[in-house]
């Protein structure tokens, strides 16, 4: 059965810091739909430029059935996007390896790493990259963080998979290296 999929009509979605989209369609390319978003709507949302859209061609259009998308950056970054049927004529379009806000993580990276060190380690001691940031391949995002009593400047790697709609990332690791310099 072929569906009728465009983007004629879409709904701004946003949580865990994460831009998302649904198009309701009407035409019988929901892959071209999801680009079209992709390209359009959602990467003047995200805010890293044009994007370059591709999706796969999906093999079930049921509801509750997911396809997979990519949004490439000009300078080469690959956002993952997974599209799932909501209904007959809707499609609901979300990133996986996105962070908009990263003090969230530092956040939580002070609170999970204090009590492994035995320290109170202040939020503010840690810096992430601002703005969106496109996970790499691993998941990982690269931010320090510095000893309040030493001054000394540590890397600290956030790993960050398992991304859940409507929920966030359910695996977030905190691994602190070697001091740097």
């Amino acid at each position: 059965m072929t569906l009728p999929w465009t983007a004629s009509h879409r709904r701004v979605w946003a949580a865990a810091g994460l831009a998302a989209l649904v198009v309701a369609c009407s035409t019988s390319e929901p892959d071209a739909a999801a680009v079209e978003l992709i390209e359009g709507e959602l990467a003047e949302q995200i805010g890293l430029g044009s994007l370059s859209g591709d999706c796969d061609d999906p093999s079930d259009t049921s509801t509750g059935s997911e396809f997979s998308c990519t949004g490439t950056t000009e300078d080469g970054q690959v956002i993952q996007f997974t599209a799932v049927f909501e209904s007959d004529a809707e499609v609901f379009i979300y990133p996986t390896n996105l962070v908009v806000d990263s003090s969230l993580f530092e956040a939580e990276a002070a609170t999970t790493l204090g009590p492994e060190f035995g320290i109170e380690i202040d939020p503010a001691t840690i810096e992430c990259p601002e703005g969106t940031i496109v996970l790499d391949a691993e998941g990982q995002m690269a931010c320090t963080i510095t000893d309040a009593e030493t001054g000394g400047v540590f890397p600290l790697t956030v790993t960050l998979g398992g991304y859940v709609r409507d929920q966030g990332y359910e695996e977030r690791f905190y691994e602190v290296g070697d001091q740097i310099g």
